[in-house]
């Protein structure tokens, strides 16, 4: 499973640095014998589609092998026989979605959550698609699920679940607001 957490910076986060407690989910599951923390890890860019280009293909701007030319993380594991599937709560068309949902619909199966940048629900909309994906997978297979979150994207405000329950941060500059749930992490 790979998550791409949208907009989400590691400053602000529990599981990187020793700040306030934001992130309980994440700290389990950095906690997990089976995770892979990559700490020193930066992105390509600062907006999504060339940080994303960059990150799930081998096409590279400087060299002129771009994707849809380039291999890439979707059709090299469909040739290594990987069972791929695409949940998303990204919008799926426009010039910023459009690049990355070429993604998801090249892979055995596409699931998106949000057709629109309006109204966008809490990620955890794709929780219920993610448990079945799960439960309806042969486990004996191998199987890539590529989770895209919606993350803090402006208006990040609108999609925080009503029972959440909103703290300020004065302490850090710059560090918004934050939200606690049982179920769900969300940084703003």
């Amino acid at each position: 499973v790979i998550v791409i957490g949208e907009s989400h910076t590691r400053d602000y986060t529990q599981a990187y640095v020793d700040i306030f407690p934001n992130t309980p989910s994440i700290n389990n599951i950095a906690n997990s014998h089976n995770t892979i923390i990559f700490s020193n890890a930066y992105s390509y860019h600062t907006h999504t589609v060339p940080a994303l280009m960059a990150a799930l293909t081998d096409g590279r701007s400087l060299t002129g092998t771009t994707y849809p030319t380039s291999n890439n993380i979707i059709t090299l594991s469909k040739e290594a026989g990987i069972n791929t599937t695409w949940l998303s709560n990204q919008a799926i068309y426009g010039q910023s979605d459009s690049p990355i949902s070429a993604f998801a619909y090249i892979s055995d199966t596409t699931i998106i959550q949000n057709t629109t940048r309006k109204n966008v629900p809490p990620d955890e909309v794709l929780l219920p698609a993610f448990n079945k994906v799960l439960s309806t997978m042969n486990q004996d297979e191998n199987n890539l699920i590529i989770v895209h979150l919606m993350g803090s994207h402006t208006l990040y405000h609108e999609r925080v679940p009503n029972d959440c329950n909103m703290e300020w941060i004065e302490s850090k500059p710059f560090s918004g607001a934050f939200s606690l749930s049982d179920n769900f992490d969300i940084l703003l």
